[in-house]
């Protein structure tokens, strides 16, 4: 169990005695903060789990008896820490009327800090599993949302209204495990300490969760270029990707890799 507190203001200004513009006959600010869970990770995520296995193995006694044994293992790896994940919304919002409403809508702003996000964490496979479900870090949403609603015909015989909506949303990774690593200059000295990246599952601190990171292909090997193409391993007709790091080495490796946008659309 856990524990979410909000509260909420508004106020209809259009109402008050001083407000005198006509056209607009319905006005409210409002103003709210709020917490808000999520623990949607089905049943007994925070625990071990026994399995049997797919096949079974013989096994010779000393008196040379073959014995089949059946394989019984944990396939998930505890994590008694597991808690809520928990936003925290800020939200400011107008709503508006004009023209007896003829003319209506909303206008709202957010701004929203989830920390101790449930997510599927990549592990070594040294440790025996492949993930674990953990609470990483901290994620911010901001963003606005229009909408606007107007009646542009009506009498007895026909009606004719319009509804537009336009929205923005952007996340980005503020934190993930706290972990940090001297950033060097050309000569090896440490200029500066910044949060580790997670490489594994394409997590970067400063970008969004949906960034796309990846090799930049710049065209086609072509037939005149084939003495370079094989300098990389490749023949004419293969992707042909921008080396950023170090042409001279002729590989590609994850330094090569750019931000090449995101998932989610801009608006």
């Amino acid at each position: 169990r856990a524990t979410f507190p909000a509260i909420a203001l508004a106020w209809n200004f259009a109402d008050e005695k001083f407000f005198k513009w006509k056209p607009m006959n319905y006005g409210k600010l409002r103003l709210s903060w709020g917490k808000n869970g999520n623990r949607d990770i089905g049943k007994y995520e925070a625990l071990a789990n026994m399995t049997t296995g797919a096949g079974k193995y013989p096994y010779i006694t000393s008196t040379g008896q073959i014995i089949e044994l059946s394989q019984l293992y944990a396939d998930r790896m505890a994590n008694h820490g597991l808690k809520w994940e928990t936003t925290t919304s800020w939200n400011v919002g107008l709503d508006f009327g004009f023209l007896n409403n003829r003319i209506n809508g909303s206008l709202e702003y957010y701004y929203m800090p989830t920390t101790d996000l449930i997510m599927s964490q990549s592990l070594p496979s040294v440790s025996g599993y492949t993930r674990v479900t953990a609470n990483l870090g901290e994620v911010v949403n901001k963003g606005f949302e229009l909408s606007l609603n107007t009646v542009n015909i009506t009498n007895r015989n026909f009606e004719w209204s319009s509804t537009f909506s336009l929205s923005r949303n952007r996340n980005e990774i503020k934190h993930l495990y706290y972990e940090y690593e001297n950033v060097l200059d050309g000569e090896g000295n440490i200029v500066s300490v910044k949060e580790k990246d997670d490489i594994s599952n394409q997590w970067f601190i400063g970008k969004p969760i949906g960034v796309i990171w990846d090799y930049n292909v710049v065209g086609i090997w072509q037939e005149d270029e084939r003495e370079e193409a094989a300098k990389y391993g490749l023949i004419p007709g293969d992707a042909k990707i921008k080396d950023n790091y170090n042409p001279d080495a002729r590989k590609y490796t994850n330094e090569d890799k750019e931000f090449l946008g995101q998932t989610a659309p801009k608006f």
